[in-house]
C-alpha cells in the first residue's frame, strides 16, 4: 500500500463502472486508503488520470459510490480536485458532503468553515453514549454522528496547526 505508482492503477480500473458493485466499493475504499497514508506521510499523489476518474465518478454516481470517491478525491491536491470538491460541498447528500469539505480541510481551504461551524453546533446539541445503543440502525446512526463531529474536529485541529 505505500507504492502508489503501482497498486494506483490496478484500483482505479477496479473501481470502474463496468466492475461488479461489490469490487468497485472495495477498490474505493481501498483507493481512499492508499491516497490518505501518501497524504499522511507528506507525499500526496499527483495523478491527473486518477483525478479526472474520481471527478468522473462523483458527477455520474450517487450515494454510497459518490460519497467514498468524494472521500478519495479529497487526498489529491489540485485545482481540478479542489474545484470539484467545493462543487461537492452543495450535494444533497450529507456524507458526500461531509468528505468534500474534509478534503477540502485537509488540502488547506477554509471554504468548509462554515459546514464544520454546522456540525460541531449540532454535535453538541447531541448525545454521545454508545452503551444507549440498543439496535443495529441505532449503531449505524451513531457511528455517522461520531465521524461528523471528528471530521469536524479534524478540521479545527488542521487549521490551528496552520497558524503561525
Amino acid at each position: 500500500m505505500d507504492v502508489p505508482e503501482e497498486v494506483l492503477p490496478i484500483l482505479r480500473t477496479a473501481s470502474s463502472a463496468d466492475q461488479d458493485p461489490w469490487i468497485r466499493q472495495q477498490a474505493l475504499l481501498s483507493l481512499g486508503m492508499v491516497l490518505g497514508r501518501s497524504h499522511v506521510a507528506g507525499r500526496p499523489v499527483e495523478d491527473p488520470e486518477l483525478t479526472q476518474h474520481l471527478i468522473d465518478l462523483t458527477a455520474r454516481e450517487t450515494g454510497l459510490f459518490r460519497h467514498i470517491a468524494t472521500y478519495s478525491l479529497g487526498f489529491l491536491a489540485g485545482e481540478p480536485a479542489e474545484a470539484r470538491l467545493l462543487v461537492l460541498m452543495s450535494d444533497a447528500d450529507a456524507k458526500t458532503r461531509a468528505n468534500a469539505a474534509s478534503g477540502l480541510a485537509r488540502n488547506g481551504s477554509l471554504a468548509a468553515v462554515d459546514l464544520f461551524a454546522a456540525l460541531l453546533k449540532e454535535a453538541g446539541d447531541q448525545e454521545f453514549e454508545p452503551s444507549r445503543i440498543a439496535q443495529e440502525n441505532e449503531a449505524h446512526a451513531y457511528f455517522e454522528r461520531v465521524q461528523l463531529a471528528t471530521n469536524a474536529l479534524m478540521f479545527v485541529k488542521l487549521q490551528a496547526e496552520r497558524l503561525p
